[in-house]
């Protein structure tokens, strides 16, 4: 996932793979029915997606309320930090956390 702002690309490793046949570039999300080589299903992937797009949006608007624009290590700190406290949480399976950068 790649997220560009004032001139600026950061790049974040998801933890999933899959082929670019089973990949909607337009939606830019796993194409319905299809399954990666471990056998993650679509829906999961894209919904893990959808978590690290909600987390991003969250993490520059409190950059915002703060009247701060921050610069790439402070946003990668964040998500970081935010995606560690999500697999603390259950909600990611602890055994992909190694693929989060």
């Amino acid at each position: 996932m790649r997220v560009n702002y004032s001139g600026q690309r950061i790049e974040f490793t998801m933890p999933y793979r899959i082929d670019a046949a089973k990949w909607d570039a337009t939606k830019q999300r796993v194409k319905n029915g299809c399954t990666n080589k471990l056998k993650v299903s679509a829906s999961e992937i894209n919904a893990e997606l959808t978590r690290s797009y909600t987390l991003i949006q969250d993490i520059f608007k409190e950059f915002e309320l703060q009247v701060l624009m921050p610069t790439t290590a402070p946003c990668r700190a964040c998500t970081q930090e935010n995606h560690k406290k999500v697999i603390k949480s259950g909600d990611l399976d602890p055994k992909l956390s190694h693929a989060i950068v």
